[in-house]
């Protein structure tokens, strides 16, 4: 009995990660619009104000995570 509940918890497992997959795979966004304004100040420092505008398909998505260099 009990390998016989462990066998189907096993399939159901391997059926939901499947069934998952496309949906995964359908999450895709993009930058649509990248705009900076750079202000160098008397000081010499710089101020800059960036407006990013995404576009979002699929998901749900919880945030958009980008690297500066």
């Amino acid at each position: 009995m009990k390998r016989k509940l462990l066998l189907a918890s096993i399939v159901m497992l391997i059926l939901s990660v499947l069934a998952a997959s496309p949906a995964l795979a359908a999450k895709d966004y993009s930058a649509e619009q990248y705009d900076v304004v750079v202000q160098v100040q008397t000081d010499g420092s710089l101020l800059v104000t960036e407006t990013i505008r995404f576009r979002f398909e699929g998901g749900p998505f919880t945030y958009v995570f980008r690297e500066l260099p």
